[in-house]
């Protein structure tokens, strides 16, 4: 992080996650801060009655940071507090099953639904953009 970035104070963290428990095996104390920001976010009933829609995070790590898990972990803890519908938007079928692996990876993906229509029609180990061909 920038010298910039890292003399800013950021938002207290006061989000309870997953009901007070300990939380999934996997995740480290800096994807759980950004899990705990976002559900601060998604948890804004004043932003949801003013505007009508939830607040977002953008997590916007570098290579290798643990995106994935920390966006399995924000889709557990949602599950966990009702909020069964998650939107997992990514470019390519190889990285909807890494998305499927973060969420196995943090014991979340036992319980949830998981649709990959990236890879619907094609056969196993078809690489990205050959669907149809």
């Amino acid at each position: 992080e920038t010298t910039t970035l890292a003399s800013m104070r950021g938002p207290p963290v006061t989000a309870q996650l997953f009901g007070g428990g300990a939380p999934p095996a996997g995740l480290s104390n800096v994807q759980l801060e950004a899990i705990a920001l976002a559900t601060q976010a998604h948890d804004d009933e004043r932003a949801l009655r003013e505007q009508g829609s939830r607040r977002g995070l953008l997590c916007g790590d570098g290579t290798g940071c643990g995106k994935g898990r920390t966006i399995a972990g924000c889709v557990l803890h949602n599950y966990g507090a009702g909020r069964q519908r998650s939107v997992w938007v990514t470019a390519s079928a190889g990285l909807a099953r890494d998305a499927r692996r973060d969420l196995d990876d943090i014991e979340g993906g036992e319980e949830m639904s998981f649709e990959n229509p990236l890879t619907d029609g094609r056969a196993e180990g078809q690489a990205d953009g050959e669907a149809g061909k």
